[in-house]
């Protein structure tokens, strides 16, 4: 470590937060708290946002098409299609459904 000065300026604050909850484990509940809310928070092995869901292609096994999470990763837009992914949804893949949360942001007026 070394010792220094913070360089917090209290004037540049533009939001605080005012709440903060985990969302359900159920992923209907996940997913009508992300059209509510917009983006949830979730670590999968780094902090990535949960921004959306969708169903594609076929799954024989199924005979319907196969849903999925849109995410945002936070590697930047050179990952990935540009910079988002989709993973299955339905089977907690990568324990997705689990440990999602949301934040509550509050306006600071100057």
């Amino acid at each position: 470590g070394r010792d220094g000065t913070c360089k917090f300026d209290k004037s540049k604050v533009v939001a605080s937060v005012s709440n903060f909850s985990v969302v359900s484990l159920d992923e209907e509940q996940i997913a009508a708290n992300l059209v509510k809310n917009g983006p949830l928070a979730r670590r999968l092995d780094h902090g990535v946002l949960l921004v959306g869901f969708g169903k594609g292609g076929y799954a024989p096994i199924r005979l319907k098409e196969k849903p999925y999470w849109i995410i945002k990763n936070s590697w930047g837009e050179n990952w990935g299609e540009e910079g988002y992914y989709k993973i299955c949804r339905g089977r907690n893949v990568c324990g997705v459904d689990s440990m999602v949360s949301t934040v509550a942001a509050a306006q600071i007026n100057h």
